[in-house]
């Protein structure tokens, strides 16, 4: 579906936490991966560290992507587990958004979900309610749910900033 996401260890942040300039190195790697998928930086280069990392905010086709997160879930998951992943998630997110919040006209939330169809309804009613407690108006949240098999029982979060042009 045309997501791309950039990891590095290195940033370099001015004040207003815009990256000014990469090592020589990993400007060649974004251009590469710019190049290869058609995608364009916007503005610049937007980046939000986060566990020691930094992600590139990467355009394309017209959607802003700058946040990814993956959350392993263990075996006898509860919603309990899932709203504490939810509002680290939600700290992570804040960071973004404040640094960014005179540029930004709304969010958009992202989760998807692989947990077992009879907890679900009760885990998106307690974070649909944490997230629009948080960002109230300016948040909308789509939901995909599907079955866990003992592979892939996890929950991600897919943060889309809208910024104003």
């Amino acid at each position: 579906d045309g997501y791309i996401l950039v990891k590095f260890n290195v940033l370099q942040l001015n004040s207003s936490g815009i990256v000014e300039a990469f090592r020589e190195a990993n400007n060649y790697v974004i251009e590469a991966l710019a190049d290869m998928y058609h995608t364009v930086f916007y503005p610049g280069l937007l980046c939000f560290d986060s566990n020691d990392f930094c992600i590139v905010m990467l355009r394309q086709k017209g959607r802003i992507i700058p946040f990814v997160k993956r959350y392993a879930l263990p075996e006898a998951v509860t919603v309990t587990d899932i709203k504490e992943v939810a509002q680290k998630f939600i700290r992570d997110t804040q960071s973004l958004v404040s640094l960014l919040r005179e540029r930004i006209y709304g969010i958009v939330l992202d989760i998807v979900a692989y947990i077992d169809d009879e907890r679900g309804k009760a885990i998106v009613e307690s974070v649909d309610t944490l997230f629009q407690q948080t960002f109230a108006d300016d948040c909308d949240i789509k939901w995909t749910i599907h079955s866990a098999d003992e592979s892939t029982r996890e929950i991600c979060f897919k943060l889309y900033v809208k910024i104003k042009d």
